[in-house]
């Protein structure tokens, strides 16, 4: 029953209800529920150290907070599955890289 839990304390819900800007910092691994988190957030500040992976593919799973969704509005349909299907990471160079590359 630890995945009902999920929707009972949605993490992402929860920052969107919050009313001011939400700045997430990243300084090591942001892995599959934790993606999903810092895809809610308003601004993105990650270390150099920072490494992304949407792992969900792994355990058979998907995004359960619209993960999926916003990874493809930050970094573009194509890439978004990319990682959605292997689970591969990123690391902060190359995610930035594929941020500022997406066209709105």
């Amino acid at each position: 029953m630890v995945a009902a839990g999920a929707y009972e304390h949605d993490a992402v819900a929860a920052l969107q209800r919050f009313s001011g800007p939400v700045i997430g910092a990243i300084n090591g691994l942001a892995i599959t529920g934790g993606v999903e988190i810092l895809l809610a957030c308003d601004v993105l500040i990650a270390s150099t150290e920072a490494r992304f992976a949407d792992t969900h593919v792994k355990v058979g799973l998907l995004s359960g907070w619209g993960g999926s969704v916003r990874m493809a509005r930050r970094i573009g349909l194509h890439r978004a599955k990319e990682l959605a299907l292997t689970g591969r990471f990123l690391d902060a160079e190359q995610a930035a890289a594929w941020a500022s590359s997406t066209v709105w």
